[in-house]
């Protein structure tokens, strides 16, 4: 059990190095040795963890990416719910949401300000795509635009909202942000 914490707490001392060299550096002037110092570590413990910064970077993209995953699993799965419920949901669905990105918004502001925002958007994009089912049926009824285009214009619209608010310095709450992701997904959706 102590090795397992010890590992744990020597992988999270890599993270937070790489997260700050990679805010000072940009990734292609950061080095492993960089990280290492930072992290004081030695080179070889680097290695026992990641092969390379490219694959720690990629680990802590997956790691931004699983929290937008596991509260868009729990909170924006469309059913053949009435556009109350589905007005409800999605409110609950961007609280959440909007919550996670303000307390990871360095890492994610981070991603963007160094050469990662295409690679992170594309992923997140990508992974996005997962949840299209749920809204093909929803988006086919209510929207003379083809489903998945009116889905990637849903997608996109909220991905402006979220960069308006962070260039904003969140100077919105996270409920009032919410409220304005609801109401415009409500008249995209439903011409409200």
């Amino acid at each position: 059990m102590k090795l397992n914490l010890k590992a744990k707490e020597t992988e999270a001392r890599i993270e937070d190095a790489f997260w700050q060299v990679l805010d000072e550096k940009g990734l292609e002037r950061l080095t492993v040795t960089d990280i290492i110092k930072v992290a004081n570590i030695n080179r070889s413990t680097f290695y026992n963890y990641f092969p390379d910064k490219y694959e720690l970077l990629g680990h802590l993209q997956d790691q931004l990416i699983d929290g937008i995953k596991q509260i868009t699993n729990e909170k924006a799965i469309v059913t053949s719910q009435s556009p109350e419920e589905i007005c409800t949901m999605l409110n609950s669905y961007f609280i959440n949401l909007l919550t996670y990105v303000k307390n990871n918004a360095k890492h994610i502001l981070i991603m963007y300000d160094h050469d990662q925002e295409t690679l992170f958007v594309s992923r997140i994009h990508y992974f996005s795509k997962e949840f299209f089912p749920y809204w093909a049926k929803l988006l086919h009824e209510n929207s003379e635009i083809k489903a998945q285009y009116a889905y990637a214009g849903i997608m996109g619209m909220i991905a402006s909202i979220v960069l308006e608010w962070f260039d904003s310095d969140f100077s919105l709450s996270v409920e009032e942000v919410a409220a304005i992701a609801n109401d415009v997904v409500q008249k995209f959706i439903f011409q409200r």
